[in-house]
Protein backbone atom coordinates (compact mmCIF):
# COMPACT_ATOMS: atom_id res chain seq x y z
CA UNK A 1 0.00 0.00 0.00
CA UNK A 2 2.75 2.34 0.61
CA UNK A 3 4.11 1.98 -2.96
CA UNK A 4 0.01 2.94 -4.35
CA UNK A 5 0.11 5.91 -1.52
CA UNK A 6 3.52 6.89 -3.17
CA UNK A 7 2.51 6.12 -6.74
CA UNK A 8 -0.76 8.68 -6.07
CA UNK A 9 1.40 11.42 -4.39
CA UNK A 10 3.73 11.61 -6.91
CA UNK A 11 0.71 11.35 -9.62
CA UNK A 12 -1.31 14.06 -7.61
CA UNK A 13 2.19 16.34 -7.38
CA UNK A 14 2.41 16.27 -11.29
CA UNK A 15 -1.19 17.12 -11.73
CA UNK A 16 -0.45 20.27 -9.90
CA UNK A 17 2.30 21.02 -11.80
CA UNK A 18 0.46 20.78 -15.13
CA UNK A 19 -2.14 22.69 -13.45
CA UNK A 20 -0.39 25.58 -12.57
CA UNK A 21 1.63 25.44 -16.19
CA UNK A 22 -1.63 26.11 -18.13
CA UNK A 23 -1.72 29.52 -17.39
CA UNK A 24 1.76 29.84 -18.33
CA UNK A 25 1.38 27.84 -21.52
CA UNK A 26 -1.41 30.01 -22.34
CA UNK A 27 0.47 33.10 -21.71
CA UNK A 28 3.40 31.49 -23.98
CA UNK A 29 0.89 30.52 -26.49
CA UNK A 30 -0.87 34.27 -27.13
CA UNK A 31 2.54 35.33 -27.06
CA UNK A 32 3.99 32.97 -29.64
CA UNK A 33 1.20 34.66 -31.99
CA UNK A 34 1.67 38.05 -31.47
CA UNK A 35 5.17 37.02 -32.68
CA UNK A 36 4.06 35.37 -35.48
CA UNK A 37 2.23 38.56 -36.70
CA UNK A 38 5.01 40.57 -35.96
CA UNK A 39 7.21 38.38 -38.21
CA UNK A 40 4.98 38.42 -40.61
CA UNK A 41 4.67 42.33 -40.73
CA UNK A 42 8.34 42.53 -41.03
CA UNK A 43 9.03 40.07 -43.52
CA UNK A 44 5.99 41.99 -45.48
CA UNK A 45 7.62 45.22 -44.92
CA UNK A 46 11.59 44.50 -44.35
CA UNK A 47 12.66 44.18 -48.15
CA UNK A 48 11.06 47.76 -48.53
CA UNK A 49 12.74 49.45 -45.73
CA UNK A 50 16.35 48.08 -46.34
CA UNK A 51 15.64 49.25 -50.13
CA UNK A 52 14.97 52.73 -48.87
CA UNK A 53 18.01 52.12 -46.01
CA UNK A 54 20.73 51.22 -48.95
CA UNK A 55 19.17 54.38 -50.74
CA UNK A 56 20.11 56.65 -48.02
CA UNK A 57 23.18 55.46 -47.60
CA UNK A 58 23.74 55.46 -51.29
CA UNK A 59 23.09 59.26 -51.20
CA UNK A 60 25.28 59.66 -48.30
CA UNK A 61 28.36 58.27 -49.74
CA UNK A 62 27.61 60.63 -52.32
CA UNK A 63 27.22 63.73 -50.45
CA UNK A 64 30.04 62.43 -48.30
CA UNK A 65 32.53 62.32 -51.47
CA UNK A 66 30.83 65.51 -53.16
CA UNK A 67 31.56 67.61 -49.75
CA UNK A 68 34.44 65.70 -49.67
CA UNK A 69 36.09 67.06 -52.85
CA UNK A 70 34.74 70.64 -52.29
CA UNK A 71 36.54 71.11 -49.00
CA UNK A 72 40.08 69.54 -50.65
CA UNK A 73 39.49 72.46 -53.57
CA UNK A 74 38.17 75.02 -50.62
CA UNK A 75 41.21 73.97 -49.00
CA UNK A 76 43.57 74.09 -52.30
CA UNK A 77 42.38 77.49 -52.86
CA UNK A 78 42.82 78.79 -49.18
CA UNK A 79 46.25 77.37 -49.09
CA UNK A 80 47.32 79.03 -52.12
CA UNK A 81 46.04 82.99 -50.98
CA UNK A 82 47.55 82.06 -47.71
CA UNK A 83 51.18 81.26 -50.16
CA UNK A 84 50.20 84.30 -52.06
CA UNK A 85 49.86 86.31 -49.03
CA UNK A 86 52.32 85.38 -47.23
CA UNK A 87 54.75 85.94 -50.29
CA UNK A 88 53.16 89.49 -50.47
CA UNK A 89 54.12 89.66 -46.73
CA UNK A 90 57.26 88.46 -47.43
CA UNK A 91 58.11 91.07 -50.38
CA UNK A 92 56.22 94.29 -48.05
CA UNK A 93 58.86 93.65 -45.74
CA UNK A 94 61.68 92.57 -47.87
CA UNK A 95 60.93 96.11 -49.72
CA UNK A 96 60.34 97.93 -46.27
CA UNK A 97 63.28 96.90 -44.68
CA UNK A 98 65.68 96.09 -47.37
CA UNK A 99 65.15 98.64 -49.97
CA UNK A 100 63.23 101.54 -48.97
CA UNK A 101 66.12 103.34 -46.79
CA UNK A 102 68.61 102.80 -49.71
CA UNK A 103 66.28 103.84 -52.37
CA UNK A 104 65.10 106.94 -50.60
CA UNK A 105 68.97 107.87 -49.76
CA UNK A 106 69.69 106.95 -53.62
CA UNK A 107 67.23 109.22 -54.31
CA UNK A 108 68.15 111.76 -52.50
CA UNK A 109 71.48 111.07 -53.75
CA UNK A 110 70.95 111.80 -57.30
CA UNK A 111 68.54 114.58 -56.57
CA UNK A 112 71.92 116.74 -54.96
CA UNK A 113 73.99 115.72 -57.97
CA UNK A 114 71.57 116.73 -60.21
CA UNK A 115 71.31 120.03 -58.46
CA UNK A 116 74.91 120.11 -58.61
CA UNK A 117 75.14 119.68 -61.92
CA UNK A 118 72.53 121.95 -62.64
CA UNK A 119 74.10 124.30 -60.48
CA UNK A 120 77.69 123.75 -62.27
CA UNK A 121 75.86 124.63 -65.63
CA UNK A 122 74.00 127.45 -64.67
CA UNK A 123 78.02 128.62 -63.45
CA UNK A 124 78.87 128.14 -66.94
CA UNK A 125 76.09 130.02 -68.79
CA UNK A 126 76.23 133.21 -66.66
CA UNK A 127 77.04 136.18 -69.15
CA UNK A 128 79.89 137.73 -67.98
CA UNK A 129 79.09 141.74 -68.57
CA UNK A 130 82.09 143.80 -70.74
CA UNK A 131 83.53 146.10 -69.44
CA UNK A 132 82.08 149.06 -71.22
CA UNK A 133 78.60 147.63 -71.71
CA UNK A 134 76.44 149.34 -69.26
CA UNK A 135 74.19 147.58 -66.44
CA UNK A 136 71.19 148.30 -68.77
CA UNK A 137 71.98 146.85 -72.42
CA UNK A 138 73.05 143.14 -70.40
CA UNK A 139 70.62 141.02 -70.50
CA UNK A 140 68.07 140.88 -67.58
CA UNK A 141 69.27 138.88 -64.60
CA UNK A 142 72.83 139.51 -65.48
CA UNK A 143 73.12 142.94 -64.28
CA UNK A 144 73.07 143.64 -60.96
CA UNK A 145 75.97 142.67 -57.98
CA UNK A 146 77.34 139.59 -57.44
CA UNK A 147 74.97 139.15 -54.56
CA UNK A 148 72.12 138.78 -57.07
CA UNK A 149 73.99 136.11 -59.18
CA UNK A 150 74.15 134.09 -55.99
CA UNK A 151 70.42 134.46 -55.04
CA UNK A 152 69.38 133.70 -58.74
CA UNK A 153 71.50 130.34 -58.36
CA UNK A 154 70.13 129.83 -55.38
CA UNK A 155 66.95 130.34 -56.61
CA UNK A 156 67.00 127.45 -59.42
CA UNK A 157 68.20 125.49 -56.77
CA UNK A 158 64.95 124.66 -55.01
Amino acid sequence: MSLQLSVFILCLSFLLVALAAVPFLLQLWRTMKTLETTLRTLNRTLPGLLENLEAITLNLRHVTRTVDVQVERLALAVDRASFGLGVLWNLKSVLLTGSRMPLIRRIRTLRAFGRGVRTFFNALQVYRPEKDRKPEELPEGVAGSQFSRDTDSKERNR
